[in-house]
C-alpha cells in the first residue's frame, strides 16, 4: 500500500467517524438522510482510486455516481442545517434534479464511451459542481448574521471555508488539469480532506450541535421575564419589525444590552432558531390582519409596508405560516397560522 492510498483510508475513517457521530445526536430525518448521503459520496470518492480494479463495474459506477453527487447534496445538507428545515425553492428543486440528470447522463456516456455532439459532458458536470459548490458557500454565509443558535455560528465559517472549499478545490484543480491530477495535488487534496473531517469531529465532539431540528413552539404573547417583554413591546407597540434594515446588532444597541443576551433569549424564551422567522412572525400576522381589513391594498404594498424587502420572501414566509398564499387568503375563509 503507497502513502495517498494510507491517507485516503484515514480520510474514511474520518468521515466514518463524522457521519456515525451526526446521526447518533437527536437530529432531524432529513438531516439524517443527507449526512448519510454526502458521507456516502465523500466515502466513493475517496475510495475509488482503491477499488478501482477490484469491484465489480456496477458497483464502481454506483459509487462515481455517488461521488458526483456531492457538491449537490452539499447544497441540500446546507440548505436544511442552515434554512431550518425550511423547504426548498422551486429553483433548487430544478436545479437539482436537473443536475441529477446531468450526472446520469455523464454515466451513461462513459459507459458507452460516446459523448453528445458539441459537449465534453465531464467538462459540463465540473461546471455544474462549481456552481453548486459556491451556492452552497453562499447559503451558509448569509444567514451567519441572523442566526440566534451558537453552535451553528461557529459551525458556519468551519462549513464555509472547510466543506465547501475543499470540495470546491477538487472540483476546480479537475477542471483545470482535465482530471489529469498532479500526484502533488493529489496528495494535497486528499490530506485536506481528512484535516477537515478530523476538524469536523473536535467540533462536533465539544459542541454536540442539534444541527437541525423542527422550531419548538412559540407564544411571543406570554414573556416570561422583563427582557422578553421589553422584546415584545419593541415589536408590538413600536412595529420595529416594519424596518427591513433591522438587524439583531442594532435591535441590541436599542435596548442597550449585549448582542449575545438577545440572542439567547429569543432562542430560549421564544423557540426562534433564526432573528428573521422571529421577526416574520409579527410581519405575515400583520399581513394576514391587513389583507382581511384592506382588500383594495396592492399585496406588494402590503408587503414592503410591514418589512419585507422582496415580494418573493413575503410569499414564502406567509405560505410557511398559513399553508396559503396571500391571495388566496385573501380570498378564502381565515386561518390561523401554522408556526409549529
Amino acid at each position: 500500500m503507497d502513502i495517498l492510498a494510507g491517507i485516503r483510508i484515514l480520510a474514511i475513517s474520518q468521515v466514518i467517524l463524522a457521519v456515525g457521530f451526526f446521526l447518533y445526536l437527536p437530529n432531524a430525518r432529513q438531516t439524517r438522510i443527507a449526512i448519510t448521503c454526502i458521507g456516502f459520496g465523500v466515502i466513493s470518492y475517496l475510495a475509488l482510486p482503491i477499488v478501482y480494479a477490484d469491484f465489480d463495474r456496477v458497483i464502481v459506477e454506483t459509487m462515481t455516481l455517488a461521488s458526483n453527487l456531492v457538491p449537490v447534496l452539499l447544497v441540500y445538507i446546507v440548505w436544511i442545517v442552515f434554512e431550518d428545515l425550511r423547504a426548498p425553492t422551486r429553483w433548487m428543486r430544478v436545479s437539482g434534479l436537473s443536475y441529477l440528470a446531468l450526472c446520469l447522463v455523464d454515466t451513461a456516456s462513459q459507459q458507452s464511451g460516446i459523448h453528445l455532439d458539441g459537449c465534453h459532458s465531464p467538462i459540463v458536470l465540473q461546471i455544474a459542481k462549481a456552481i453548486m459548490v459556491l451556492y452552497a458557500a453562499h447559503i451558509i454565509w448569509r444567514g451567519r448574521d441572523t442566526d440566534l443558535v451558537y453552535s451553528r455560528l461557529s459551525l458556519r465559517r468551519l462549513f464555509t471555508y472547510g466543506l465547501a472549499g475543499a470540495v470546491g478545490l477538487v472540483v476546480f484543480v479537475e477542471l483545470i488539469f482535465s482530471f489529469d491530477v498532479p500526484p502533488i495535488l493529489e496528495y494535497l487534496g486528499v490530506a485536506g480532506i481528512f484535516i477537515l473531517a478530523f476538524a469536523i469531529n473536535l467540533r462536533a465532539v465539544h459542541f454536540a450541535p442539534n444541527l437541525a431540528r423542527p422550531r419548538d413552539p412559540v407564544d411571543v404573547n406570554a414573556p416570561s421575564n422583563p427582557l422578553v417583554a421589553a422584546i415584545s413591546a419593541k415589536m408590538e407597540k413600536e412595529h420595529r419589525y416594519r424596518d427591513p434594515e433591522l438587524r439583531i446588532a442594532g435591535l441590541s444597541e436599542e435596548l442597550g444590552i449585549p448582542e449575545h443576551r438577545l440572542r439567547g433569549a429569543i432562542r430560549s424564551e421564544l423557540g426562534f432558531r433564526n432573528f428573521n422567522q422571529f421577526l416574520n412572525q409579527y410581519r405575515v400576522r400583520e399581513a394576514a390582519e391587513r389583507l382581511l381589513k384592506e382588500p383594495s391594498m396592492p399585496i406588494t404594498q402590503i408587503a414592503f409596508e410591514i418589512g419585507f424587502a422582496s415580494l418573493s420572501t413575503f410569499n414564502a414566509a406567509f405560505k410557511e405560516a398559513y399553508q396559503c398564499a396571500p391571495s388566496s387568503f385573501r380570498k378564502n375563509e381565515p386561518r390561523e397560522p401554522g408556526l409549529d
